[in-house]
């Protein structure tokens, strides 16, 4: 789901941009691969299955030196920091789509519903155990939703429009 909002800044960017966006792509998918197979590596199969942050436990049993200890507090600190920033580029980047979309000039009268929108959305899970539930049962087909079908049909309506266009246009020449 990002990688679609991300791609609402692509019309902004040049056409390098496009090529960047791709390798990120790939380079996302080869780092998280490679994750996994540390984490099954290190942990094991069935503590890498069971644990909710893996690789907070794979940190917090590290030890690097008697000097150095408590890697995992500074873990927390940099996910808490990466967490902020995603999810400040991604209401950026939905901010932006809803304006591009319905030709909003004033971006504050989008943003300020979307904020409230999104706290009241954060209250919705009271502990890590409901939204795991959540993510279980109904993550995949509310990603399928709104991240392939809903994406596949705007695509399809423009190709349909856009070959309607040259119909049109060939008709009105000939």
């Amino acid at each position: 789901m990002e990688t679609i909002s991300l791609l609402m800044i692509l019309p902004y960017a040049g056409n390098k941009a496009k090529k960047g966006f791709i390798i990120g792509i790939a380079a996302a998918g080869l780092m998280f691969a490679i994750s996994i197979f540390f984490t099954i590596g290190i942990l094991g199969v069935y503590r890498s299955a069971h644990l909710t942050y893996p690789i907070y436990v794979i940190f917090r049993e590290m030890q690097l030196s008697k000097f150095i200890q408590h890697v995992e507090a500074v873990l927390s600190i940099n996910m808490l920091l990466l967490v902020f920033l995603k999810l400040s580029i991604l209401f950026y980047c939905a901010v932006l789509g809803i304006c591009q979309l319905f030709q909003i000039k004033n971006r504050t009268c989008i943003a300020y519903p979307t904020i409230w929108l999104i706290s009241a959305y954060s209250l919705l899970f009271k502990n890590i155990t409901e939204n795991v539930e959540w993510v279980q049962n109904y993550l995949f087909p509310y990603y399928t939703l709104y991240g392939v079908i809903l994406p596949a049909v705007l695509v399809g309506v423009n190709w349909i429009r856009a070959a309607r266009e040259r119909q049109t246009g060939e008709i009105m020449r000939g």
